[in-house]
């Protein structure tokens, strides 16, 4: 089965912020996709492995990354869709 989707907008791939210690920087993360998430256009976001720190990532990080992304609606952030 094959999905079909017009994708329109802005789909900006989010780079993940890390902290001292190389481990997600979930706080800082999370304040810049509500701010890519708020900019006019912006009608997806794109993660885990489009500005090639994925590959540093293991499974369940790459999983909390998305995750946290999706969770972005919950906090009233205008809804943006996962690509």
């Amino acid at each position: 089965m094959s999905v079909s989707r017009a994708f329109h907008g802005v789909i900006p791939a989010m780079a993940i912020s890390f902290r001292d210690d190389c481990k997600i920087d979930e706080e800082g993360l999370a304040r810049f996709a509500r701010w890519l998430a708020g900019r006019r256009g912006v009608t997806a976001v794109m993660t885990d492995g489009h500005t090639r720190e994925v590959g540093s990532l293991r499974p369940e990080e790459r999983a909390a990354v998305a995750a946290m992304a999706a969770a972005l609606e919950a906090s009233g952030v205008p809804r943006v869709e996962l690509v």
